[in-house]
Parts: structure tokens; sequence; C-alpha cells
């Protein structure tokens, strides 16, 4: 399946609410497909909706960080989606460690 193939598929389990099986066609794209940043975004968008943000994360950070594409729409979203992740993440650590624990 084409990466435009498996964004439409993607988003379309997203439409329908079933965003495990999202994130899981988008897993097994980029298996064969690595490097694509409409995937990997769509991946990191879809696993923040679940609330899975430190996967979320890593796949945003990891993606970006290869990517060469620095004038790109996909990225700049992603990028925002990243940071707000890592705040997220931050924020929910702070909630739930115990009173005077660092993390």
């Amino acid at each position: 399946m084409m990466a435009s193939q498996t964004l439409q598929e993607a988003r379309r389990l997203c439409d329908q609410g079933k965003y495990t099986e999202a994130a899981r066609v988008l897993e097994a794209a980029l298996d064969t497909d690595g490097n694509n940043i409409d995937l990997i975004v769509e991946l990191g968008e879809t696993l923040f909706t679940l609330g899975y943000y430190k996967r979320a994360a890593q796949v945003l950070g990891d993606g970006l960080d290869h990517s060469d594409e620095l004038n790109n729409s996909t990225v700049a979203a992603g990028n925002d989606i990243l940071r707000f992740t890592g705040l997220l993440h931050l924020q929910i650590q702070r909630l739930t460690s115990p009173c005077g624990e660092n993390s």
C-alpha cells in the first residue's frame, strides 16, 4: 500500500474512532517506509490521541530528527505536537509523582 493510501485508511479508521487500528496500520507502513514524514506525523498524532504521550514523543522526535524536509507544514505540525506532548507528559509526571520526588 502506498503512503497516501495508508494515510487515507488511517484517517478513515480515526474518523470511526478506531485509533488503535489506525496506529497499527501506520506502524506497519513505517516498517516498510520508515522515513515518510507524513506517516510519522500521523502516527504521532494518533498515539497522542490515544494518550500514549511518551510513545508519541518518541515517534515524532526520532522521525523529525531524521527528516530532510524542513519547510513543510507536516513537519511544522509534527513539531507542534511533539512540543505539546512533551509538556503534557511532564505535567502528568508531576501530578502523579509522590510529594517531594523529582521526575
